[in-house]
């Protein structure tokens, strides 16, 4: 496991920690969840797998400062697997970790199916202090319908729309669109794959709550991570 810093924009003081896994082969080769999770998905392994990867965090995160968040994507299929919701917060019980510390991402394609039962899942997660977290925001069906129904805590601008900051005016407008949209809806936005100063200033001008991105940090191991909570900012 991996974790990159999500720091407050304007201040850089850490907000919390997206938790990143990485298959290590017996060659010592690395490979990325975008190689791994098609497979697992199609094999069931997603369920064992993702269970691990929410041990490791939950673990982990009990282990940060208080003020520290904690943040897990978590697949369609683990998702909607029936009792989902039930098993981490008994997990996170048993665990005696302090559910406002943990983020679920998901999906907007997550949504896309037996809405009702999503609700009341994401219901009874947020009941519990779980906040919730929309990935990749506007590269998948983007209905401004989800929004309105789903109780949402952050929105992730994807970083296709970050890296266009100073260089494709559409991408800026539809950064400041989502950052003002998100507002209207009591929502907070995390800009992912923020790498330059340019995109900073951006970002902060328009009210952009959190970032991420190799501008101030590329993922880390738990002893880094632990060392680096110590500090007060990036």
């Amino acid at each position: 496991m991996f974790y990159q810093p999500i720091v407050h924009l304007q201040s850089r003081d850490i907000f919390g920690f997206e938790s990143l896994f990485r298959l290590i082969t017996n060659d010592n080769k690395v490979m990325m969840p975008q190689e791994i999770i098609p497979v697992a998905e199609e094999t069931g392994l997603i369920i064992d797998l993702g269970q691990k990867i929410l041990d490791s965090v939950l673990n982990f995160s009990d282990r940060l400062p208080e003020n520290i968040k904690i943040s897990v994507n978590i697949s369609p299929v683990q998702f909607d697997k029936p009792g989902f919701e039930d098993e981490l917060i008994k997990s996170i019980k048993d665990k005696k970790v302090n559910p406002e510390k943990l983020i679920i991402e998901i999906t907007e394609s997550t949504l896309m199916s037996n809405i009702s039962d999503k609700i009341k899942k994401i219901d009874k997660l947020k009941e519990s202090g779980i906040q919730i977290a929309l990935d990749d925001f506007g590269t998948g069906y983007s209905s401004l319908n989800y929004l309105k129904r789903f109780p949402l805590d952050y929105l992730k601008i994807d970083i296709s729309f970050v890296s266009g900051i100073g260089k494709d005016k559409s991408d800026e407008m539809i950064v400041k669109t989502i950052i003002s949209m998100a507002k209207n809806l009591n929502m907070m936005t995390i800009a992912e794959g923020i790498e330059n100063e340019e995109q900073l200033r951006f970002l902060k001008y328009e009210g952009c709550d959190l970032g991420q991105g190799y501008y101030f940090g590329k993922p880390a191991s738990q002893s880094e991570i632990l060392k680096l909570t110590g500090k007060k900012g990036l």
